[in-house]
């Protein structure tokens, strides 16, 4: 979704992906994209590692769209004006994620509230995206979700179920994930039977 933001809908016509990015409201290039890592360990791999590419897939991120890249920065350029910034949600000030306006701010795991909370004011309305940015939210609901002093994220879950029209929210499941082969799905049950991750 990230990758779809950056480079815009066009890049994907009549490709296989096509079907599910058709009917993302995703507004044309330029725009300013930002994913923000439980911390820095978590910033760096899974979220920079499988934008960028690793030994294991190829880049999310095409060589041949990107302009520069600062690797120590998280910080990618592209030809069409996108830009994606990754930070680090293990910050002492959640200002340090402030000062920017995002079209897409793609937060992976429950950080602090005040993080959410100042991510959140980045996707205000511009004049060239008025309606504002997307926020969206991955995350794993493990036993230790809610550890955070405000658990915002069963807040949400809880107005999305009293009908606010501006979230939406979509349990997955690994074993009905189409590209994961069968094989993987029964290692990946083994490993995590009796543990948190099992529900």
């Amino acid at each position: 979704v990230t990758t779809a933001w950056l480079l815009g809908k066009d890049y994907f016509r009549n490709e296989v992906n096509w079907k599910w990015v058709e009917p993302l409201p995703i507004p044309p290039p330029p725009n300013n994209v930002r994913g923000v890592g439980l911390n820095s360990d978590m910033l760096r791999d899974p979220m920079w590692a499988k934008l960028r590419g690793s030994a294991e897939h190829g880049p999310f991120f095409p060589d041949d769209m990107v302009a520069k890249t600062q690797d120590h920065l998280y910080h990618a350029e592209f030809k069409n004006g996108s830009e994606f910034q990754g930070k680090s949600a293990a910050v002492d000030d959640p200002k340090t994620h402030g000062g920017a306006t995002l079209t897409f701010d793609w937060l992976d795991e429950e950080c602090e509230y005040e993080i959410f909370r100042e991510n959140q004011m980045r996707i205000r309305g511009t004049k060239l995206h008025p309606a504002g940015g997307k926020l969206l939210v991955t995350a794993t609901p493990l036993a230790d979700v809610g550890t955070v002093v405000t658990p915002w994220i069963q807040d949400l879950i809880d107005k999305w179920r009293m009908g606010d029209p501006s979230i939406g929210v979509i349990f997955m499941a690994t074993e009905r994930n189409p590209f994961l082969s069968a094989e993987y799905v029964s290692r990946h049950k083994s490993r995590v039977a009796g543990l948190p991750d099992e529900q």
